[in-house]
């Protein structure tokens, strides 16, 4: 916030009714009230918007001193929180007087000069000053015999104090306007010098006829009746208590005459020692209720406490604390935390100053270095043997499972075993194509001789999208019969039966081009899997070069997919009889198993396939 430049000032001069929110031609009380209003707001922040910033309050307070005819004062940064009176009077000599405040919303300006004369006396020259005082104006006229009597005032009670204009018995013959300039800029400057120290002087007071007592208290219940019906949006929503006897001695001070003001807020006694209310209190009687913004008012001009915040308008009910309070609970823990680090620190620099003293402490940080040390490698040790003891006691858990599983559950284990790869397929030395797999009329001996192909491998022209070429590559399936596998140039690919969700034979397959058109080249055969590959649905395109290729790869794959499918069908965990969960993981072994039984009951006897077999012509 700064001091409003001369084109802006002269700009709002323009419109000061409309910044000040009043209509045009509005009378004088009217413009008081509204920029009081605006002060209100502005220092307790009521229903500020983004736009009402620093610059939009200077533009105010020019608005209304040019409503005023006030003038503009000279490099001067108003501030809206001068209409409270919280300024203390520079010597009290009484309880009375110490209680007395003042605002330091005063300024002077020489209105004019006149010569008067009284019967049989010599004329003399009548200093005519306007006062503006906390929204208020009037005339003085004072002669400069009463500028000297306030000058000698003033210089006992003050070290430093401005030079008065001197006296010259030419300033008698005619009137000069800087004489008249120099008297009030020397009361300015007092009253600023007093000002900046949070002081007032009643002698001044006195000598600009400035009733202060009795525009505070009406100020003052202008303010509370403005905070009392002030929407709560800036403050907080808990009741502040205030003793009755406190708030009738300020009303008495407000709304009559010849009362004293009430001195600093006093609740102490409707609280024990330890804080807590004392019993039979009744509300009314006791104590009131006040808001924030008005309990933030009052201990602004006149302090005490201490301040008991309810969540109800009832001393009993549930204690709460708001923003205000508790930033200053939470530094003066803080301030009290930082005052003893600093006392701790400047006991270190005296001790330190000896220099025995100064050996010993630092065999005691390097003894607590040391310590320091010695607590991380215990720490780690101990970290270290946890996680030896950890892992020991999953192994002998798993350990302990198996052998359970092995005693009680003995199928379960042996359907669940993974055949090891010298029991497999493997020794089996010869076997046949796809083609003449789907010769086989026995669906068993054709299931079996397929699983024997597929593990060994076989290579199938593949397409991933419609859009491309088929490429070769080698397919084959794993030892439990659960996946596809296939590989590239650059990678493996392998696809689980489980997410298989459409197995389809097509005839007069078409390949689409780039563009989306149909390709010239048709295949006659093909075996489509589709299935979700990251919750996407994708295509895997199997080309077959005979019907017989396609029925043996289709049964085969069909049976498989069907296999897997039917493991998790109902439930992808199931528990045994310790109370383990356990999970259901998707395979053929059954399917592999047999067809291992098939095999080997064929190379034993190898005639007994003649009857199952046909060869076509």
């Amino acid at each position: 916030m700064g001091v409003l430049p001369v084109e802006k000032a002269r700009e709002v001069t323009t419109k000061a009714y409309e910044e000040l929110h009043v209509p045009v031609g509005s009378p004088s009380e009217q413009v008081v009230t509204a920029f009081r209003t605006l002060c209100l707001q502005r220092v307790f922040n009521i229903q500020l918007s983004a736009a009402d910033g620093p610059e939009q309050f200077q533009r105010q307070a020019v608005a209304y001193r040019f409503l005023r005819s006030l003038p503009l004062l000279d490099k001067t940064e108003y501030a809206a929180d001068a209409i409270i009176a919280r300024l203390k009077p520079l010597d009290a000599y009484s309880l009375a007087e110490s209680s007395e405040r003042a605002s330091p919303m005063l300024d002077l300006s020489i209105a004019m000069m006149e010569q008067a004369q009284k019967t049989w006396q010599l004329p003399y020259t009548n200093y005519v000053i306007s006062v503006h005082y906390c929204l208020r104006k009037h005339v003085v006229r004072r002669r400069y015999s009463e500028f000297e009597a306030l000058h000698r005032v003033l210089s006992e009670k003050l070290p430093v104090i401005p030079t008065l204009p001197e006296r010259h018995w030419l300033y008698k013959l005619r009137l000069p306007s800087e004489r008249a300039q120099s008297l009030t800029q020397y009361l300015l400057r007092v009253i600023i010098m007093l000002s900046n120290r949070g002081l007032f002087s009643l002698e001044i007071m006195q000598f600009l006829e400035i009733d202060h007592r009795r525009i505070r208290a009406e100020e003052e219940a202008h303010a509370v009746d403005f905070l009392a019906r002030a929407a709560s949006s800036g403050g907080s929503n808990a009741y502040y208590i205030i003793s009755s006897g406190w708030l009738d001695a300020w009303k008495h001070f407000v709304c009559s005459e010849g009362y004293h003001p009430p001195g600093k807020i006093n609740n102490e006694h409707l609280l024990e020692r330890r804080g807590v209310a004392k019993k039979d209190l009744d509300a009314g009687r006791h104590y009131r209720c006040v808001n924030f913004h008005t309990w933030q008012y009052l201990t602004m001009i006149y302090g005490g406490g201490p301040a008991i915040l309810r969540r109800s308008p009832l001393i009993y009910g549930r204690v709460v604390y708001d923003n205000h309070t508790f930033a200053i609970l939470l530094q003066r823990i803080v301030r009290g935390f930082l005052g003893r680090v600093r006392a701790r620190r400047r006991r270190l620099y005296i001790l330190r100053q000896n220099p025995f003293v100064e050996r010993h402490l630092g065999n005691l940080e390097r003894q607590q270095q040391l310590e320091n040390r010695m607590d991380m490698v215990r720490q780690y040790v101990g970290a270290r043997e946890f996680q030896i003891r950890h892992v020991a006691s999953i192994k002998i858990q798993r350990v302990f499972r198996k052998y359970l599983l092995r005693q009680e559950h003995a199928l379960l284990l042996a359907e669940s075993a993974v055949p090891h790869a010298t029991d497999h397929f493997q020794h089996i030395e010869e076997y046949f194509s796809l083609e003449e797999i789907g010769l086989i009329r026995d669906p068993q001996y054709r299931l079996a001789h397929f699983l024997v192909t597929m593990n060994k491998g076989v290579p199938i022209q593949k397409l991933r999208s419609r859009r491309k070429a088929p490429k070769w590559s080698l397919f084959k399936i794993d030892a439990i019969g659960s996946q596809l596998m296939w590989s590239s140039t650059k990678r493996s690919y392998s696809l689980v039966f489980v997410d298989v969700t459409k197995l389809v034979v097509e005839s007069q397959l078409q390949l689409k081009s780039g563009f989306g058109r149909r390709r010239s080249i048709v295949h006659d055969h093909a075996v489509v899997l589709t299935y979700n590959e990251n919750n996407v649905s994708t295509d895997l395109i199997l080309l077959c070069e005979s019907q017989c290729d396609c029925d043996a790869l289709f049964f085969g794959l069909e049976a498989l997919v069907s296999e897997t499918q039917t493991r998790t069908a109902r439930g992808a965990s199931y528990v045994d009889g310790h109370g383990v969960i356990r999970k259901k993981y998707p395979h053929a072994k059954r399917l592999i198993h047999d067809a291992h039984q098939l095999i080997d009951q064929q190379h034993r006897s190898p005639f007994q396939m003649a009857g199952g077999t046909t060869t076509k012509a």
